[in-house]
């Protein structure tokens, strides 16, 4: 199996990644008291996420592998190509939900999941799986051991 970090062309996080991705923005929606929208649970993911990895690894560190997770899924989900790349006032967080508004809710979701999944993929490569959901333990700690894929996923 080859990784994000040396294969371009890779753009699909792995199925248990993808699944894994899948419930935490279910979990943030179903968390939220009122009705959240797909792409609203992504980013409130992506905020608790980056400021977990932020501690760790700096808050530019943490805008560079997501920004790199986004660079890996904008094949699939050609909408990503449209967040700007190079800093500005904005987060890349913000930038990924202003590109949102433009394109379908459900394929901003499904983006947005694609981004969370190689997200994931990218973490593991370099800290491994351990650490990892070591470290997304930490921000949701009822996170199961093999989260479920979603009913609709295609196996």
């Amino acid at each position: 199996m080859q990784s994000h970090l040396s294969s371009p062309e890779v753009t699909t996080p792995t199925g248990p990644h993808a699944a894994l991705a899948h419930w935490l923005v279910t979990g943030e929606m179903d968390a939220q008291n009122g009705p959240l929208t797909g792409s609203a649970g992504a980013e409130r993911v992506f905020k608790k996420l980056s400021q977990r990895l932020a501690q760790l690894i700096t808050p530019v560190g943490s805008e560079a592998l997501l920004m790199r997770a986004v660079h890996l899924s904008r094949a699939e989900f050609p909408f990503l190509g449209g967040v700007p790349g190079a800093p500005n006032t904005q987060s890349l967080i913000e930038r990924l939900a202003e590109t949102a508004l433009d394109v379908d809710p459900s394929e901003a979701q499904a983006g947005f999941v694609s981004v969370l999944g190689t997200l994931i993929d990218l973490l593991v490569s370099f800290i491994g799986e351990d650490l990892t959901f070591r470290l997304l333990r930490d921000v949701w700690p009822a996170l199961p051991m093999r989260p479920r894929p979603p009913p609709d996923a295609q196996p």
